[in-house]
């Protein structure tokens, strides 16, 4: 649905870490389908190069998925 990259680094690109981070769910008004917020985020020695906000919309609940593929 949407996405927004904030880039904090130099042109140097390389990164040593890379963290998905689920910020919230939730339903849409008729309880149908699911809006995930997501965050991905790449560092390097601990630095923060970028971060990546990530907005979709799913057919199963998050947290479910997470359960089942455990």
């Amino acid at each position: 649905m949407s996405e927004e990259i904030s880039h904090f680094a130099s042109s140097d690109f390389t990164f040593d870490k890379i963290e998905l981070y689920l910020v919230s769910q939730r339903t849409t008004s008729h309880f149908q389908k699911y809006i995930v917020d997501l965050s991905l985020q790449l560092t390097k020695n601990k630095k923060l190069l970028t971060e990546i906000k990530l907005t979709l919309l799913s057919e199963d609940s998050w947290n479910e998925n997470i359960q089942t593929n455990k």
